[in-house]
């Protein structure tokens, strides 16, 4: 499974449902994913304090990490013309689907990616 930057979120929030789907998939010692383009997106708000910071990077090390690739780039491309997905949400929604991953997330603009299995936690 590929988490979005959204349900990385909603896990550091506490949120009860994406709590347990990630805890379920530890416990289960099943890999979870994340794009590098969602470490970015998360570390970069601005009134990020340092214990956030580290709080991030601490769950983030539980996490494999995915970098971008051509391959990523020439999918996401595609997904932006078609779909007209912000940036962030085109590389996302391509690196899951180049490496045939569900995408976790609660953001509804990927039940337009066809290609791409799409599930809320």
């Amino acid at each position: 499974m590929l988490l979005d930057s959204n349900v990385i979120i909603a896990y550091l929030a506490g949120d009860v449902a994406t709590v347990a789907l990630v805890q379920t998939s530890v416990a289960e010692r099943r890999v979870l994913f994340a794009s590098s383009v969602s470490v970015a997106e998360i570390l970069s708000f601005p009134h990020l304090k340092a214990f956030e910071i580290e709080r991030i990077r601490a769950f983030l090390d539980v996490l494999t990490i995915l970098p971008p690739d051509r391959l990523t780039g020439e999918i996401a491309g595609a997904y932006r013309r078609q779909f007209h997905l912000s940036l962030p949400d085109a590389m996302i929604a391509a690196s899951a689907r180049q490496h045939n991953f569900t995408l976790v997330s609660y953001d509804n603009d990927f039940k337009k990616v066809r290609d791409v299995f799409v599930r809320t936690p």
